[in-house]
């Protein structure tokens, strides 16, 4: 038992860097991208003035440094206060709660599809290695595999 506490304790110690890098690197993006959430914003409900984003970045911190921004960010993601989502009214977080049954439930049934069809086909090229049947479902796994998500 203590040799299996040890190794989550190993395991969750390795994953700080990792949701340092992910919190950190997602901020950079963010910060290299052209513009700010309130050009998006305004952009999407059809403009507004100099003073409407001045106000708008006043009040969502986009006034002042990276740096504070940052930490803030950071003290947010460690709060799980993901923010106000504008277009639902509520808070993000309240949103993606309100749907993740539905995800896991979207995604569980996905797997399990993907584990039988592929167990089947799998079972198809195994039973006769090189054969018609085999080479043609080889190269329609390859195929489908290669085709980019959006078609």
């Amino acid at each position: 038992m203590s040799r299996a506490l040890r190794l989550a304790g190993r395991r969750l110690a390795g994953a700080v860097p990792v949701v340092l890098l992910v919190v950190v690197g997602g901020f950079l993006l963010l910060e290299a991208a052209p513009g700010d959430a309130v050009d998006a914003y305004l952009a999407g409900i059809g403009g507004g003035d100099a003073a409407q984003m001045a106000a708008l970045r006043a009040e969502w911190g986009l006034d002042q440094g990276p740096l504070p921004r940052l930490l803030a960010y950071a003290g947010a993601v460690l709060r799980l206060d993901l923010g106000w989502s504008t277009a639902f009214g509520r808070p993000v977080l309240a949103v993606v709660l309100e749907r993740l049954p539905n995800t896991l439930l979207l995604m569980g049934m996905a797997t399990l599809m993907a584990l039988a069809l592929g167990s089947l086909l799998g079972i198809l090229c195994g039973a006769r290695p090189g054969s018609l049947r085999d080479r043609t479902i080889s190269l329609a796994a390859i195929a489908i595999y290669a085709t980019p998500g959006f078609w």
